[in-house]
């Protein structure tokens, strides 16, 4: 989406910091900032606690680059 981890703290109104251990997997969120960060970016919660990567989704929207 383009936005900065700055950004990003800010809308969900947590420390930068923590957006940088939830993307490195230092950080597991609560249920109430999943709920946030799910609401944030439109996707089921169960995207947020997923165990396995989930497919980019450019690549569900647009597919591979195949054409």
């Amino acid at each position: 989406m383009g936005l900065s981890q700055k950004e990003l703290a800010e809308a969900l109104g947590i420390n930068y910091r923590t957006v940088g251990y939830l993307e490195r997997q230092d950080y597991e969120p609560s249920l109430r900032l999943a709920y946030q960060i799910a609401d944030f970016f439109g996707v089921p919660l169960e995207a947020v606690f997923s165990r396995e990567p989930l497919p980019r989704m450019s690549e569900e929207l647009y597919g591979r680059g195949e054409r």
